[in-house]
């Protein structure tokens, strides 16, 4: 299951046009990477309409929903909040990996690989290992889409790519299906945010046990808030 198998056409209306070979430093691995993670944008609008999502926290004016994913025990998420600044600005400050363990205290490492441009580069994450649970690492394709109706999206897009490798030996590596960040204006100073995301930890994990995390995304989200307002 990918989450191309889910993309659909309706949606495509807000995206840009694809991306080009100049675009991508005339790369083609590059532009493969692009569009790829065109298609998990449109993904995320199909996931984003789904009926299925079933309230899991509501406090702090932070949203929490989970569903069913198809072809796993573990749950999807979406989180949901508005932040008191310009939908452009919180698309900036996930530009840094130094941001990310700002509201997310599971991230040990987060550094890029390769930038193409502003909007597209690869990144290497590197989680922190809990207890007897070993670190969690993944390649990524990170790539901002602005769309039609002045939102954005960041795409964190898993990879797997002779061209970077994993920098931990003992990591055991993700495996994410949809990661996205959808930054929505309301007004020049206030926007909506919303994250997606469906991933495996990978190792021998209960599915259970990573359902009964879910809401660290909430705190984390609860976080960025903050750290945007100050």
């Amino acid at each position: 299951h990918t989450t191309m198998d889910v993309a659909s056409s309706q949606y495509k209306d807000v995206l840009p046009d694809e991306p080009t070979l100049e675009e991508a430093e005339d790369d083609q691995q590059v532009l493969d990477d692009m569009k790829k993670a065109r298609d998990v944008a449109v993904s995320y609008y199909e996931y984003n309409n789904m009926s299925d999502w079933t309230l899991h926290t509501d406090k702090n004016g932070v949203v929490l929903y989970t569903r069913p994913y198809e072809g796993s025990d573990i749950m999807m998420i979406k989180v949901t909040t508005e932040i008191n600044v310009p939908a452009v600005e919180g698309l900036k400050f996930l530009r840094d990996g130094d941001n990310w363990i700002s509201f997310n205290e599971t991230i040990d490492s987060y550094k890029d690989l390769k930038k193409i441009d502003i909007s597209n580069k690869y990144t290497y994450l590197l989680g922190k290992s809990l207890f007897i649970v070993s670190a969690r690492d993944a390649v990524q394709f990170e790539s901002e889409i602005e769309l039609e109706d002045d939102s954005y999206i960041r795409v964190l897009m898993g990879i797997k790519d002779d061209r970077f490798s994993r920098e931990s030996d003992s990591a055991v590596e993700l495996d994410v299906n949809i990661h996205c960040y959808h930054f929505e204006p309301i007004d020049d100073n206030k926007c909506k945010v919303t994250k997606i995301i469906h991933a495996s930890p990978g190792g021998s994990i209960p599915s259970s046990t990573v359902n009964w995390l879910v809401g660290a995304n909430h705190d984390q989200f609860v976080k960025l808030k903050e750290v945007l307002e100050k």
